[in-house]
């Protein structure tokens, strides 16, 4: 292993004294290693496993996808099990309705920032050409999700490389549901609106991981401040981009967790959970008007020439549609529901 694999998220000299684990097999919530001894799964291999590993159903949605072609370049083709997806995505969104698919999380970041700043070009709004984010916010490591980030671990080696994004501070952080910020962060709120009035002008969208900030530990904070945060964009023609790539697909006990605050955002990443981690995958939702926006005879300003090898990889939606179903068939959400009681 040390021979020749860089892992990641290591500092590899470690590795001298604490070996990698060896993985046979993984089965439920357990990785089983090549000694036999049996481990718990405990960070669901990095927040995706959403139905365990090695789920059945799942497994032969795979195997099928397998036996009838593995991938094709998604540009000029299309397929039913794709349209499938997308049609249930955008059925659980009133207005995203738009679905734009990439490789990870990241990507799914990147597309929605480009898409935001490039809409602003087409409609000649050269002065929104910044970002709002929140402090201790993550949303990738790729150049633009990690200039979005506020965690200085994974973002001050690259400083020169990253741009500057605008923060909100004041975040009105709880301990549980029954904070009273939760439904109502009004003190918050003032200083907040303050800050953000004197550069809206210059401002494209503002990106956020609703409800909770999983890398900076698990932080939850109000949905109040969602519900406020949305008023305020739409007032001032700024998009809101929700990272749902870890919260999304029913991690936080809702589908996405916008809808503890009732709101819905100009675009949503999605990935993770979207194949219960089986394969590599990330969609963009997107809404109409903004779609709308680029819609046109071709040329190079107003086309959204962003693309990846790999998008739209028939096997990895045949296991985000064998997701879908298990969720929806089992009556995921009721379970969570009832076991949080």
């Amino acid at each position: 292993d040390l021979r020749h694999i860089w892992h990641p998220c290591s500092q590899m000299k470690d590795y001298e004294d604490m070996d990698a684990l060896l993985i046979k097999k993984a089965n439920g919530s357990y990785i089983e290693m090549h000694s036999g001894k049996k481990i718990i799964d405990a960070i669901s291999s990095w927040w995706c496993k959403l139905l365990g590993h090695n789920h059945p159903y799942i497994k032969s949605k795979v195997i099928e996808q397998i036996n009838k072609f593995e991938h094709v370049i998604f540009a000029g083709t299309t397929n039913e099990k794709i349209v499938e997806l997308s049609e249930r995505l955008a059925a659980r969104s009133r207005n995203l309705q738009k679905v734009f698919y990439v490789g990870d999380g990241s990507c799914a970041v990147e597309v929605a920032l480009k898409m935001s700043l490039h809409s602003r070009k087409i409609k000649k709004q050269h002065k929104k050409n910044k970002f709002i984010a929140l402090k201790n916010g993550y949303h990738g490591e790729t150049v633009g999700a990690l200039s979005v980030s506020d965690l200085g671990i994974y973002k001050n080696p690259y400083d020169n490389l990253l741009f500057d994004v605008h923060l909100i501070s004041d975040i009105p952080y709880i301990n549980s549901k029954k904070d009273l910020l939760w439904d109502d962060c009004s003190s918050y709120w003032y200083k907040i609106q303050e800050k953000l009035e004197k550069i809206k002008n210059e401002v494209t969208a503002i990106i956020f991981e609703p409800i909770v900030q999983g890398a900076e530990g698990m932080k939850i904070y109000s949905k109040d401040f969602l519900v406020k945060l949305r008023k305020w964009a739409s007032e001032n023609e700024i998009h809101l981009i929700a990272d749902e790539i870890m919260t999304g697909i029913c991690r936080t006990g809702k589908f996405f967790a916008c809808e503890y605050a009732d709101i819905e955002p100009d675009f949503m990443c999605l990935s993770k959970g979207l194949t219960s981690g089986w394969i590599p995958f990330s969609a963009a939702m997107i809404k109409d008007e903004i779609y709308d926006i680029f819609y046109n005879d071709y040329s190079p300003e107003n086309s959204f020439l962003h693309s990846h090898t790999y998008c739209g990889n028939p096997i990895a939606v045949s296991a985000a549609l064998a997701t879908l179903d298990v969720i929806e068939n089992d009556n995921i959400l009721a379970k969570v529901d009832i076991l949080r009681k």
